[in-house]
């Protein structure tokens, strides 16, 4: 199956936030302290109007690994929901497998990367586990 990017596009209930200015919420000073902030994310969950969970981080993962695989047919993919995480676990060729995963482990970390990005987008957590 081939797919353009409009694939990976989500619908929405209501239009994008238009941002505007840069406002300090902190009173004085205005600069940048500590670099990149960490924690929560804010936010506040899910976005709406997103539909089933788990659906563009499939995309994502189903578009990539046709990408990287000398057989796409015999990619399997199951998809389970652990602690509130959706997990894909990941089935390719044997021959297939060092493709997949990449010196180091370096493509398995980009996959990751890119699926937890998209369930990000979509308001929750996923992750891909790569299997026999």
């Amino acid at each position: 199956m081939a797919y353009t990017f409009e694939d990976f596009e989500t619908v929405d209930d209501e239009p994008p936030r238009s941002r505007g200015p840069r406002e300090s919420s902190s009173g004085g000073g205005g600069g940048r302290r500590g670099g990149r902030r960490r924690g929560g994310g804010g936010g506040g969950g899910r976005r709406r109007g997103t539909g089933t969970p788990g659906i563009l981080p499939r995309r994502v993962l189903e578009y990539t690994l046709e990408q990287i695989v000398d057989d796409p047919d015999a990619i399997e993919i199951s998809q389970f929901e652990d602690d509130g995480e959706i997990v894909f676990e990941v089935h390719v060729a044997q021959d297939d497998m060092g493709r997949v995963i990449g010196r180091k482990g370096r493509v398995a970390g980009a996959l990751r990367s890119l699926v937890s990005a998209a369930g990000a987008r979509e308001g929750s957590r996923a992750t891909v586990d790569i299997v026999d």
